[in-house]
C-alpha cells in the first residue's frame, strides 16, 4: 500500500500537470485511486480537483470500476394487514444500461437479529440506523437501535435515545474512520409543540445520548429522510422552505438559508426537498406535472440559486397511469418516484435525469405507506 506524503503527493500533481491532460487525468486516474484518498487527499490539490471529484458523472465512474453493492433506494414499507410485518425493499439504480448483466448484489438487511425498520442513514448510506418492530410479537414493544454496514454485513447495537418523543429525522454523520471508526448521530423528534424540536446526538466516542437545546422552526420540517450534509453540517428544511443549519463541530444550529422568492412557486401542491449535487446543496421542486433542481453556486452567499434542470413528467405519469411523486435524489442524478394510481398497485419509479430513462416496480397490493432512504454504496467513506 502507497502512504501518499505532502511533499509526494505536490510532486506527482506538478508531473500530471506538466505531462498530462486533464481527460487522461479524470478517467484513467483519479477514477482508479482509492476512496480514501480521493476524499482525503486528492480533492484538496486544487479547485478544478475538487469539483471534478464531486461531480455527479465522475463518482459514477468511480463507482464502476470499484463496485461493492449495488446502489439504490431502501423503502420501508408499512403494511395495512394485522400481523404481517412491515418490510423493507430495496430498488437498486441501472448504472449501465447498456450491460445489464454487470451488476452489483443488493444489500440487504437479513442478516440483522430481527425484522428492523429503517430509521436514519449516512449520506451516503454507507451506515443506517434501524430500529426494530416486532410487529409480530407486540405493537407496545420499547424499539432497539442498531448500526449496520450493508457492504460488510457488520452491525452493532446502540443505546436508546433518552426521550420517547416521535422520530421526525435521524443522520448519520462519519466523523473519522482510521484508525477507528467514530461518529455522531442527530436525531430530531417532534414534541408537543408543534413548532418546537427536540434535538439529541450520540457520540461514538462517548457510546452516549445527550440532549441538545431544542430547534424552535416556524413550521413543521419536511425532510423526514434526513437532513444535507456539507460544510460539516446538517440542513433540515421547514414547510416554509427555510433551511435549519446544524453545525456537527459546535453540536448548535447557527444559521439559517432561505430560498429567493424567484425560485419560491406560489401553488399549493409543490414540494421541496433538499439534496445533495456535485458536492454543493441543492433543492428538488416537484408538482403533478415537472421536477426541477435548484443548485446553491455558493454556499456562502444564499442568493447564488442556479437553477440545474427541469423535466416534464407528464408523459410518465400517463404511461404508469398515475401521479408521479419524487421523493429523493442520488448524488448521480437518478429520481426515485413514488407513482399512485387509482385503478392499479402504486409503483416506485426510478428516473435517469441524464438520459430521461425509467423503470417501475409495483408495490406489494396491502402496502399502506411508503418512507425511501438513498443508498450510494460506493462513493462513500466507509
Amino acid at each position: 500500500m502507497f502512504v501518499w506524503q505532502g511533499s509526494s503527493l505536490y510532486q506527482l500533481t506538478s508531473l500530471m500537470e506538466r505531462e498530462l491532460p486533464d481527460g487522461v487525468i479524470v478517467s484513467e486516474i483519479l477514477t482508479r485511486v482509492s476512496l480514501a484518498a480521493l476524499l482525503r487527499q486528492f480533492q484538496w490539490v486544487c479547485r478544478d480537483w475538487h469539483n471534478c471529484i464531486h461531480d455527479s458523472k465522475f463518482q459514477l465512474i468511480h463507482s464502476q470500476k470499484t463496485p461493492v453493492v449495488a446502489s439504490g433506494f431502501f423503502v420501508l414499507v408499512e403494511r395495512s394487514i394485522e400481523n404481517i410485518s412491515d418490510s423493507n425493499i430495496f430498488f437498486p439504480f441501472n448504472n449501465d444500461p447498456s450491460n445489464p448483466s454487470n451488476k452489483n448484489p443488493s444489500p440487504s438487511l437479513d442478516f440483522l437479529p430481527s425484522p428492523v425498520a429503517i430509521a436514519g442513514s449516512s449520506p451516503f448510506g454507507s451506515l443506517l440506523c434501524c430500529v426494530t418492530l416486532d410487529k409480530l410479537q407486540t405493537g407496545k414493544s420499547i424499539p432497539m437501535f442498531y448500526i449496520r454496514k450493508p457492504a460488510t454485513r457488520e452491525w452493532r447495537k446502540i443505546p436508546n435515545p433518552k426521550t420517547r418523543f416521535p422520530d421526525v429525522g435521524m443522520r448519520i454523520v462519519v466523523m473519522q474512520t482510521y484508525p477507528t471508526l467514530q461518529y455522531k448521530i442527530v436525531r430530531i423528534s417532534a414534541t408537543s409543540d408543534v413548532i418546537k424540536y427536540c434535538c439529541e446526538l450520540f457520540d461514538s466516542v462517548t457510546w452516549a445520548w445527550k440532549r441538545l437545546p431544542n430547534l424552535k422552526s416556524l413550521s413543521g420540517l419536511v425532510d423526514r429522510f434526513g437532513a444535507v450534509l456539507i460544510n460539516g453540517c446538517l440542513h433540515w428544511m421547514n414547510n416554509r422552505r427555510q433551511t435549519h443549519v446544524f453545525s456537527i463541530e459546535q453540536e448548535k444550529w447557527n444559521a439559517i438559508i432561505h430560498l429567493p422568492p424567484d425560485i419560491v412557486e406560489s401553488e399549493l401542491d409543490i414540494r421541496y426537498l433538499l439534496i445533495l449535487v456535485d458536492g454543493k446543496i441543492g433543492v428538488l421542486i416537484s408538482n403533478r406535472e415537472w421536477t426541477e433542481v435548484w443548485v446553491l453556486e455558493n454556499y456562502y452567499i444564499h442568493t447564488s440559486w442556479k437553477r440545474k434542470f427541469r423535466k416534464d413528467l407528464r408523459a410518465i405519469s400517463c404511461e404508469v397511469g398515475g401521479v408521479c411523486l419524487p421523493l429523493a435524489m442520488s448524488s448521480t442524478g437518478i429520481i426515485f418516484m413514488l407513482c399512485r394510481c387509482p385503478n392499479r398497485r402504486c409503483c416506485a419509479i426510478t428516473y435517469n435525469t441524464n438520459d430521461d430513462a425509467y423503470t417501475s416496480v409495483p408495490f406489494p397490493s396491502d402496502a399502506r405507506s411508503f418512507l425511501g432512504f438513498p443508498f450510494e454504496s460506493s462513493f462513500c467513506y466507509i
